[in-house]
């Protein structure tokens, strides 16, 4: 069930991601992105905490707000289609 929130809250973040920029003139909504040692997306409503999402070093994290995230195990890729948990 973790997992399932996980690909939520980073889905949720890449398209936050893609349209708050559009919105960002009437509402006050920054986004934040970096590639720095993995990857990140997140955004902020007001100033405060709105979302984010994170992949690095075969994990994956996404929280909302001042939640602590939730994250997967990390992921090992042992070969091609085929993956284990660390």
């Amino acid at each position: 069930m973790n997992r399932r929130l996980v690909v939520l809250g980073a889905t949720a973040a890449a398209v936050v991601g893609v349209v708050a920029p559009s919105f960002a003139q009437s509402f006050p909504i920054a986004v934040q992105e970096s590639t720095d040692n993995g990857v990140y997306v997140g955004f902020t409503v007001n100033g405060e905490p709105g979302g984010g999402a994170a992949v690095r070093n075969g994990q994956a994290c996404a929280g909302l707000g001042e939640d602590i995230p939730v994250c997967t195990p990390p992921i090992t890729f042992v070969g091609p289609g085929h993956t284990a948990a660390r």
